[in-house]
């Protein structure tokens, strides 16, 4: 009791608001206080007071200020994976809450990754939509391990995976290969390709989502985890960072448009392939409406030019 007495007091004592957390996060990704400030809703010299608190309150500095803007130091780009973790938690704290009020017939409830349900299942969803009237779409995301303890709890009617297991039921819809992002003037940007082991030395900056996504993956077919010094909230920050020079990332071939300003993509050699599937508890018992919304997504699977597997 008396521990929990003193961590009460420590938490109590403290003032850091999810404000502070958002612009730690958008100064990383923006590089000044002037855009940090629009992307988050505050003024400029509210945004670098509120960083000024935060610092004070940490006891540390976060960034380097500078005329050309600002850049994290060690413990900025240490806390950023924490305050993501923070903001994340919190948006599934309301997800779950909403999930929890559409247990109705007219409501899809779908679990996905972030990083895919903004790519892949905008067109499966119209399309479902455009046949079905009136079911509304509610869309859960979280992490790998989320997403498949959601299917397996029914919190989710279907949900996009990457791995599967005797757990659920599944089908391929699309495949995607992983990429390696790295500093234009690194020393690998002149070749075509490259191999796990030329990665060796590398250190790593990746998104969260996908490193949710790649970690998996390089496991199951046998690669050793990569040398991740730092997790970030987005894509975007990862390569941010990476054009600074802080590491390489892992990009998804399928979810990125290749035009990426002071990053090369290069593949794997031999190249990293991986399925993105649908998971659900069973097929067998699904309903009508979840297995519609499977049959959409098999006819955008072919227009992808994937195999259609039968499954009902």
């Amino acid at each position: 009791m008396k521990s929990n007495r003193f961590v009460y007091r420590s938490i109590k004592r403290s003032y850091m608001n999810i404000t502070q957390l958002q612009l730690l996060i958008a100064l990383v990704e923006k590089g000044n206080f002037t855009d940090a400030a629009v992307s988050i809703h505050i003024t400029q010299p509210a945004a670098s007071a509120a960083l000024s608190k935060l610092e004070a309150e940490l006891g540390v500095t976060l960034f380097h200020r500078g005329r050309n803007g600002v850049t994290p130091t060690a413990a900025g780009a240490d806390m950023l994976s924490h305050a993501q973790e923070i903001l994340n938690q919190m948006s599934i704290m309301h997800q779950k809450a909403q999930a929890a009020q559409s247990h109705k017939e007219d409501i899809l409830r779908l679990g996905s990754l972030p990083l895919l349900s903004a790519r892949l299942l905008v067109d499966i969803i119209n399309e479902f939509q455009s046949i079905v009237q009136g079911v509304r779409v509610h869309v859960l995301e979280g992490t790998g391990e989320e997403v498949h303890d959601w299917i397996v709890s029914g919190i989710v009617d279907v949900g996009i995976i990457t791995l599967v297991d005797k757990s659920t039921d599944s089908v391929r819809i699309t495949q995607d290969e992983l990429l390696v992002g790295i500093p234009s003037g690194h020393s690998l940007a002149a070749h075509t390709s490259v191999k796990m082991t030329d990665l060796s030395n590398e250190s790593f900056v990746i998104s969260k989502s996908m490193r949710e996504i790649a970690e998996p993956v390089l496991l199951s077919q046998g690669y050793p985890r990569p040398k991740t010094h730092y997790v970030v909230r987005d894509n975007q920050t990862a390569l941010t960072m990476v054009r600074e020079g802080l590491g390489c990332t892992m990009l998804s071939k399928m979810l990125c448009d290749n035009n990426f300003d002071s990053v090369d993509t290069l593949p794997f050699d031999p190249p990293i392939i991986f399925d993105i599937c649908l998971g659900v508890r069973s097929f067998k018992t699904a309903s009508p409406m979840v297995k519609l919304f499977i049959e959409k997504a098999q006819d955008w699977s072919e227009i992808q030019g994937s195999a259609r597997e039968k499954i009902f």
